[in-house]
């Protein structure tokens, strides 16, 4: 099975597209699984409603003034989600961006892909969240997901983190991090 990794936070601009994004990918057949933080407010129980069957919800803690950095860091760990086979396929995007058509066949060959990683200049290091995808195997080894949760993961990348200006300075984490871990694989 497929399924779509998307995260968002009680801002409007995560929290209200929510519903048309993972409808749009139910819509190809695929399931979104969406990363909130635990202290979700009013916005996205609301969204939370309208994603109905379409996705499944998980939670993360996380200081507030980390949260933006903890939930995009998260699509990087969908594969820490129970009840995954190995050859499961998970595909990052993001809860602001529908899909409109289908190019995720791709992603069935087991290989791990990015598409637009020439999007971004080499020297930054860093590949765009969407669409990256590979078998929840890959994910694990990859990012050493192997017997870790989600905290568990997201607390070992990003909780030791420090700056005073949080958002700022780690907005494109999660870029650099894909990045650096899919490098270092080799694959």
């Amino acid at each position: 099975m497929t399924y779509a990794i998307i995260s968002a936070t009680e801002n409007d601009l995560y929290s209200f597209p929510l519903p048309i994004v993972v409808w749009s990918w139910y819509k190809l057949g695929i399931k979104s699984i969406v990363f909130v933080p635990k202290n979700s407010g009013v916005k996205l129980e609301l969204a939370k409603k309208y994603c109905g069957e379409m996705s499944d919800f998980y939670t993360f803690d996380c200081e507030e003034r980390k949260e933006a950095t903890y939930s995009q860091t998260s699509r990087l760990f969908g594969a820490t989600v129970d009840g995954l086979s190995d050859s499961d396929i998970l595909i990052c995007g993001d809860s602001d961006l529908a899909v409109l058509g289908n190019e995720f066949e791709q992603f069935k060959d087991g290989e791990v892909r990015v598409i637009g990683a020439d999007l971004l200049a080499p020297e930054m290091n860093q590949f765009p969240m969407c669409f990256i995808g590979m078998p929840v195997k890959k994910w694990k080894d990859i990012f050493g997901l192997h017997d870790k949760t989600l905290q568990q993961a997201l607390d070992e990348t990003v909780g030791e983190l420090q700056s005073i200006n949080f958002r700022g300075d780690f907005w494109s984490f999660d870029q650099w991090y894909a990045h650096k871990k899919i490098v270092e694989s080799g694959v």
